[in-house]
């Protein structure tokens, strides 16, 4: 197991009369986030370094530096964004340039929200939707994923990590949604165009309202 030694160095101006120790704490809840932005920047940075020393002397003539991706890339994390400009590889038998850190950290590719930053935004959507969620989340931390992503993000949970059984031909009496877009049809099955649901009252009786 490898040790990483960060060193940070915080400047602080503290005023001579009227401070409080609420005051102390709220001036370092403010800054905690800043502080494991850069904590989590220095451990990218450490863990790329030794990563490409890795590749380069397993296989001295194969893989060779190719500088650093054009652009940044944006991780947002439960204490904000992180912008990372990711170094790359050549592999001179593939002839292709590629981020080791990505391969080797299972960096999820094309995603801005890391999963460990949907945990609040899932947990509003269990007590409460997906609409509601986005806003208490925002309304919170400043910040929140779309109701989009969310769904997205439940959506991949349920296909790889739940065992759930088909609920196709099982009755409802209640069924409860928040304006998710859903595919309409017709009576013999055919899809029609893609609507939001106000609110529905599902039985043997379906009620509904668009």
């Amino acid at each position: 197991m490898d040790e990483l030694e960060i060193k940070i160095v915080f400047a602080y101006k503290v005023p001579e009369k009227g401070l409080t120790l609420n005051g102390i704490l709220r001036g370092l809840q403010e800054d905690q986030n800043k502080l494991m932005r850069n904590m989590v920047n220095a451990i990218l940075a450490a863990m790329e370094k030794k990563t490409i020393k890795e590749y380069i002397s397993s296989h001295p003539d194969r893989y060779f530096r190719h500088g650093k991706q054009p652009q940044e890339r944006k991780l947002i994390t439960s204490f904000g964004a992180i912008h990372y400009r990711l170094a790359q590889l050549y592999d001179r038998q593939t002839r292709r340039v590629f981020p080791p850190l990505v391969q080797k950290l299972s960096i999820l590719p094309y995603k801005q929200y890391q999963r460990e930053a949907l945990e609040a935004a899932v947990g509003q959507v269990i007590h409460l939707s997906y609409r509601l969620g986005e806003k208490e989340v925002r309304r919170i931390k400043g910040y929140a994923p779309g109701k989009s992503t969310l769904h997205r993000c439940i959506k991949e949970l349920a296909d790889h990590f739940g065992q759930w059984p088909c609920y196709r031909h099982r009755s409802f009496k209640f069924l409860m949604v928040d304006g998710t877009k859903v595919k309409r049809q017709e009576s013999r099955g055919q899809p029609l165009d893609k609507t939001k649901i106000r609110w529905a009252l599902a039985s043997e009786g379906v009620r509904r309202r668009f």
